[in-house]
């Protein structure tokens, strides 16, 4: 595949991910989609990537990745959590069905099992976004602004699950993912940032938001 068609495959595929995902289509469960649409897409990042011989310049490790990628994601999670709450107040019935049904897909599964596939993916869209469709934009964007673009798609693609948190999540962590992205040229502090923001917000900040509105009556 040429490396310009792949941001389009990857908005068909994760948007066609969201839109079963969330509806349990065809008697499967979100995970499955998830699985099922997304391991295509790494093989075709993954082969793009290292046709390119770009794979060892993103992964290169570097000193205060962990820091940064901590810092940018708690930024994140400040902004989600403060437009959840405005969100709460304006229309606390829109907000308890939307959490409600990511709570259903969240609680299908363990602690540890969640945890790892919260970080797993966070990797694994971050290689499909940050690096696979981002390198597939540089050749039309330029490679500062090709992260941007990619994640721009990223929000296009979720707008398929109908989900106001999930669009609002795949926003944010889209643009600290991408200004990191640009700021350092590689995909490690962009994945630290993902996966530290999935994780605090799918255990920490969703529990948070389903108390209050459960003290909401």
């Amino acid at each position: 595949m040429p490396p310009r068609f792949f941001p389009i495959f990857a908005v068909v595929l994760v948007g066609i991910a969201h839109a079963c995902a969330w509806r349990g289509a065809l008697g499967q469960s979100a995970w499955v989609w998830l699985v099922v649409t997304h391991v295509p897409l790494v093989v075709v990042a993954f082969s793009l990537l290292r046709k390119a011989e770009v794979l060892g310049d993103l992964y290169r490790p570097a000193a205060g990745d962990m820091s940064k990628g901590i810092l940018a994601a708690g930024i994140g999670v400040g902004v989600v959590y403060g437009v959840s709450l405005v969100a709460l107040k304006v229309m606390p019935a829109t907000v308890a069905r939307d959490l409600f049904g990511v709570i259903k897909v969240a609680g299908s599964v363990s602690t540890l099992t969640r945890g790892i596939i919260l970080v797993t993916f966070a990797m694994i869209e971050e290689l499909i976004w940050r690096a696979g469709v981002a390198h597939g934009l540089e050749a039309r964007f330029g490679s500062k602004r090709a992260p941007f673009v990619a994640s721009l798609l990223a929000v296009v693609a979720s707008a398929a699950s109908l989900h106001p948190s999930i669009i609002l999540a795949t926003f944010v962590v889209g643009i600290l993912t991408a200004v990191t992205r640009k700021l350092t040229g590689r995909i490690v502090v962009p994945f630290v940032v993902h996966a530290f923001f999935s994780w605090i917000t799918v255990e920490m900040v969703i529990p948070a938001l389903w108390q209050r509105i459960q003290a909401l009556g």
